[in-house]
């Protein structure tokens, strides 16, 4: 369904299949996104990945479906595999500016070494993120729901930062893949 909030063109819902949570492309430089596979409301495993430098909805969401899709694919096997009969919901998450390398000013390369530099960016995504993962579990049906956080390159900052700032009440566990250092 779509509403305004604050000016703001969002969309919300996930299909049984998955489907798009949110669709805001009119906050932050690029707009925000965040799609499921499979339904998190129902799920006994959520994965959420955060992605890092040079994402953006526009060019990167398709992509992070793609992985999103076969990541949910591959938990599913290998929970058949060790006779467990539980759902999984993953998303791929675009919820904060990330730092760009190039874009539409003819400073960004410059910009971006500084964005990278500072973690600015990477704490206003943090805030984002722990509402978005406390609102996960607090709409799960599921009691049990495991939530596990995927953070990549810079995004592995916003996430350790979320996590520090109260979302580790709300994930189990941690991811950290391609991380700055």
């Amino acid at each position: 369904r779509r509403e305004e909030r604050a000016g703001l063109d969002v969309w919300f819902g996930a299909e049984r299949d998955g489907g798009l949570l949110v669709m805001d492309r009119r906050t932050g430089e690029r707009g925000f996104g965040a799609i499921a596979m499979g339904d998190p409301d129902t799920g006994d495993h959520i994965s959420v990945t955060i992605p890092g430098l040079s994402t953006k909805v526009r060019d990167s969401l398709r992509g992070m479906v793609g992985e999103a899709t076969r990541l949910r694919a591959e938990a599913m096997r290998q929970l058949e595999l060790a006779g467990r009969k539980e759902s999984v919901a993953t998303i791929a998450w675009i919820g904060y500016d990330a730092p760009q390398v190039i874009g539409p000013g003819k400073f960004d390369i410059g910009r971006a070494s500084f964005d990278v530099s500072r973690s600015s960016k990477a704490g206003i995504a943090a805030d984002a993120l722990g509402s978005f993962f406390h609102g996960l579990r607090a709409a799960s049906v599921n009691d049990g729901v495991h939530i596990t956080a995927l953070g990549h390159s810079y995004g592995s900052l916003a996430t350790s930062l979320a996590l520090q700032r109260g979302a580790s009440a709300a994930v189990d566990d941690v991811v950290f893949y391609g991380s700055p250092g």
